[in-house]
């Protein structure tokens, strides 16, 4: 039985959300272990603290692009790679699969160092044990291969461990959340289009839940023009939230409108219902996870291309608010 365990998942939200039954997991099999998460500090409000976790191990990620802070960025990995050997741990699982993370896995020296056999920018060289993967699955049952690999017996249904959550005050008895953000420009169904969607809901819904507008500080400029005409009963609260009280926010919502996000991973990890829009990725690989979902986006050749940039945006543009006013309208009746 390993006594150490480090989980190397950095980022981002949806994905450390999707490992989080690898986690539930190894906890349940070795509950004396030692179990360490290494993540990206602009998550460290969701994992710091968790009960399942005896450290969370942050790294400045991000800032690690900028070239004006190189020697900082050193300074930082070598302080980072003398504080892992430092730990001695017995047992390293890297879900990231880039060179990055399999690099800060290699710098254990653990004896076990374990990723997908998938994993890409050659971080497979730094390995000691592959996980096998092949075909197409939802990115929570690959991470589940870990589990397999190790020998640990899969639960009925995976485990969302999520921390306790903070409340978020002044919300309504009954609202729905929108969340128009999306790490790419690609994911993003046009603010026009999700204006559109609130004011015919509030038409179709007569006396329905109040819609409460959700993101990060990145999303204020969507958030704003979403917000152009609509009557003051819409709720802004963009980067008004931290990731406790998104928590929250999302478990107590009758229903989510969203965009392909980490957010939206989250509402399947707590079980409010979603309706989530899918343009240039896919609904298979990393759409909402278990029930309670229904897949938006339009009918065209090109979708899924998992392009960050695209001159036409067919696959959004083409998706048009009155057919998903019309699917959600629909839909809440039956909730």
């Amino acid at each position: 039985m390993p006594e150490r365990i480090l989980i190397v998942k950095p980022s981002s939200l949806g994905d450390i959300i999707h490992t989080l039954p690898v986690l539930a997991g190894l906890r349940r099999a070795w509950p004396e272990a030692r179990i360490d998460w290494l993540l990206a500090t602009e998550y460290a409000d969701l994992l710091s603290g968790h009960s399942m976790i005896n450290e969370a191990i942050l790294i400045r990620k991000s800032e690690w692009k900028r070239i004006s802070r190189l020697p900082a960025t050193i300074s930082e990995f070598t302080g980072l790679r003398r504080g892992l050997r430092e730990r001695r741990y017995d047992l390293v699982l890297d879900l990231q699969g880039l060179f990055r993370s399999g690099l800060i896995t290699w710098f254990t020296r653990s004896a076990r160092r374990v990723g997908f056999s998938d994993s890409r920018e050659m971080s497979g060289l730094f390995y000691t044990e592959k996980v096998r993967v092949g075909g197409i699955m939802h990115a929570v049952e690959k991470n589940l291969l870990f589990l397999d690999h190790l020998g640990i017996p899969l639960e009925k249904e995976p485990e969302f461990p999520l921390p306790g959550a903070d409340k978020v005050p002044g919300l309504p008895d009954a609202y729905y959340i929108v969340s128009p953000g999306g790490r790419w420009v690609t994911k993003r169904w046009p603010p026009e289009h999700f204006r559109e969607v609130i004011s015919g809901l509030q038409r179709a819904l007569e006396d329905g839940p109040v819609p409460v507008i959700s993101g990060g500080d990145a999303d204020r400029g969507i958030a704003g023009e979403i917000m152009k005409g609509l009557d003051s009963r819409v709720i802004d609260l963009t980067g008004r939230t931290s990731l406790r009280q998104l928590i929250t926010l999302i478990r107590n919502a009758r229903f989510m409108l969203t965009n392909d996000s980490g957010p939206m991973h989250l509402a399947s990890a707590v079980g409010t219902f979603t309706f989530a829009i899918f343009g240039p990725t896919s609904a298979e690989k990393t759409g909402p996870y278990g029930g309670g979902k229904v897949i938006l986006r339009a009918d065209v050749e090109c979708s899924p291309c998992f392009r960050k940039r695209c001159r036409s945006l067919r696959c959004m543009h083409e998706l048009s608010p009155d057919q998903v006013i019309k699917i959600i309208a629909d839909g809440y009746k039956k909730f």
